[in-house]
């Protein structure tokens, strides 16, 4: 993989990759590979070249473009092979580094660094370089008056989560392997339009729904079972349609309109059941949520997502679960390994067993030790029961779901839907919806609706409409007494399978690893790491503090998911298991597989239980078939294509 070969190659490589579709490439009319948005670019002889694989989609280009002009202005009296001074950068910007395809032919490839997505390290690990060394060092930051690199302090490592890192040792105790490093916080769930809800004033105010009730029990360390008790006494009137002094909504100020006169109420305490934190005013629980969503569709359409892509309804589907599964459990999940004590009582048929109020059954606790025996038992979770259940609630009610959720709708469809319906003059007439199921880059993607609105109004530009990722509901009020009792943080899952690699048929010796090594070590900065948040408001997952002057430039979106993210706990859907990890086909972390994989005889063979339980609403399809078809999958289908000796 020498530079001359590259040379040689790049136009047959550039005009491939056009030929084939691949998104953001212009043409290129030289010996070159197309960068920043230029037609061409000549190979600069007097520098070394950095060829750099950008997967283009949700996160797309510019912040690697802008980091990439960092590295040359920090490099460019500097040199990597005898003859030559400073970095040319360039990039290969395409959709293809998400598939096994391009992975099997990696020795083939041209390109040294790769940003990527839905990746199985654990099968492909072997194809990248060696970065422990990288890693093991602080992150490098330019280069002195002398020549000589500078560096942070602090290594690469002690930015990362320990379970991740587990996951991307294929080495030793004391003798580590890393062949690749997390490229971005993957966070997927409820994005709500914030100034929507406040001019509509769907904020909950303090004392204005049942969880209040047990939230200000919680505060004064008053009876709580009795408020708990009193909480289901008002949940009851409300849905039986009948009056309740637990039932006002505030804006996002926690302000309301009497005679008049604007008062200030101040806000519910929301799902952490704690008072003056970032997620006061929203659903305590399910219940409040269903509620609320009966109150907004009256107004709004409360839901919209791709219909093209039935498993963005599930990205709601998970988090709940994952939400309200927490930590520990979450752990044993992904590693087989620990006890769980929250699942359900199954009867000798493989049906749900339900007290006299109509709730599942706690069964006995099960440890795992690898899963090998009975790792199909952690799907009997209640938590996923529940999840399931609010599933049924969105697919089987009309009013809750705008009409692109099951049609052909696409992506980027759906976000300029949710941007300009009702806002715009061609909206007119169609009712405004107040949330989007969608991964947290969203508003990057459909940067070219704001835009388009924007010209006609500035109030529609992206940095003055406030938009935020929805601190989720408790399944139940207990579970919200729990979590307060405990101290417990709200949860989630980071998801993608998204990492960043120098290709391993790069040889010792080679500028081209030399520079590709110092690259991957320099965006690990924590100057670095600040650019790729204020360029795309989102994170990548490493320890890193953000500037005010990043913040500062960050759209009101990207504050509230600072936030967000501030307050939760984040799990990595990773293990060190060799019996998971080398049951990848099965074991897979998506919204499909293993999560959610079912089979009734009413429904079939399911991985998407929100389009499944609408398309089967008419057969009487529930969230009760789905659970128990999920078990039954797991144990009876999935269990027989393990190999046992992975």
């Amino acid at each position: 993989m020498k530079k001359q070969k590259k040379e040689k190659n790049a136009m047959k490589k550039w005009t491939f990759l056009l030929m084939a579709g691949v998104v953001g490439a212009s043409v290129c009319v030289s010996a070159t590979g197309c960068r920043r948005g230029e037609d061409s670019e000549e190979i600069d002889s007097s520098k070394t070249q950095l060829y750099i694989s950008n997967f283009d989609a949700g996160i797309g280009r510019t912040w690697v473009e802008r980091l990439g002009e960092e590295f040359e202005k920090d490099f460019e009296n500097y040199s990597f092979e005898d003859g030559k001074k400073g970095v040319q950068v360039l990039y290969n910007h395409n959709t293809k580094n998400k598939d096994s395809a391009f992975l099997d032919a990696l020795e083939q490839d041209e390109d040294t660094i790769y940003f990527t997505e839905q990746i199985d390290y654990s099968y492909y690990y072997h194809k990248f370089y060696d970065l422990t060394s990288i890693m093991k060092e602080g992150a490098i930051t330019g280069v002195d008056d002398n020549g000589n690199f500078t560096r942070e302090s602090e290594s690469i490592v002690s930015k990362m989560d320990p379970t991740l890192l587990s996951f991307l040792n294929k080495g030793t105790a004391g003798n580590e392997k890393y062949h690749a490093l997390p490229y971005y916080l993957g966070l997927k769930n409820v994005n709500y339009d914030v100034d929507l809800w406040s001019e509509n004033k769907y904020f909950f105010s303090e004392g204005g729904c049942p969880s209040e009730i047990v939230a200000k029990a919680l505060k004064e360390n008053g009876d709580v079972d009795a408020a708990v008790a009193s909480y289901y006494t008002e949940l009851q009137k409300l849905q039986a349609g009948q009056a309740s002094d637990y039932w006002f909504f505030v804006d996002r100020d926690g302000k309301a309109e009497i005679d008049g006169e604007s008062m200030d109420f101040g806000l519910s305490a929301g799902p952490d059941g704690k008072y003056d934190t970032f997620d006061d005013g929203l659903p305590a629980t399910y219940e409040e949520f269903y509620l609320l969503m009966d109150k907004m569709s009256a107004e709004v359409t409360p839901f919209i997502w791709p219909g093209s892509n039935p498993g963005y309804a599930d990205m709601l589907t998970t988090s709940l679960w994952q939400n309200n599964e927490g930590v520990e459990n979450l752990k044993t999940y992904y590693s087989l390994n620990g006890t769980v004590s929250n699942l359900v009582k199954l009867d000798q048929n493989g049906e749900i067993v339900k007290d006299s109020k109509g709730k599942p059954v706690i069964d006995a606790p099960v440890t795992f030790t690898g899963g090998k025996d009975n790792g199909y038992e952690i799907q009997r979770s209640v938590e996923k029961y529940y999840a399931l259940q609010f599933a049924q609630k969105i697919a089987q009610t009309d009013d809750w779901t705008n009409v692109a959720c099951y049609d052909g709708t696409t992506q980027s469809s759906a976000q300029s839907k949710y941007l300009t319906q009702g806002y715009t003059d061609k909206g007119q007439g169609i009712k405004k919806t107040a949330m989007l199921i969608d991964g947290c880059w969203w508003q990057q993607e459909a940067t070219a609706t704001f835009d388009i609105m924007a010209k006609t109004d500035k109030k529609y530009a992206k940095e003055n409409r406030e938009f935020a990722m929805m601190a989720l509901p408790n399944s139940t009020i207990e579970r919200m007494v729990d979590r307060k009792t405990n101290n417990e943080k709200l949860v989630t899952v980071s998801t993608n399978d998204s990492f960043a690699f120098i290709n391993g048929g790069l040889k010792e010796g080679d500028p081209l690893l030399a520079v590709a090594k110092t690259f991957m070590s320099y965006i690990h900065s924590d100057k670095s790491l600040n650019i790729f948040t204020e360029v795309t408001n989102i994170f990548r997952p490493f320890d890193y503090e953000i500037t005010d002057e990043t913040e500062s430039k960050m759209s009101l979106y990207g504050k509230n998911l600072m936030e967000y993210r501030d307050n939760l706990q984040i799990v990595y859907p990773y293990s060190t298991n060799s019996f998971m990890n080398g049951n990848q086909a099965v074991f897979k972390n998506g919204y499909d597989g293993w999560n959610w994989h079912s089979y009734t005889n009413l429904m079939g063979e399911e991985t998407q239980p929100v389009d499944a339980l609408h398309n089967e609403r008419d057969k009487g399809a529930t969230a009760d078939d789905y659970f128990e078809g999920l078990y039954n999958y797991c144990k009876t289908t999935a269990w027989q294509k393990l190999d046992m000796d992975a």
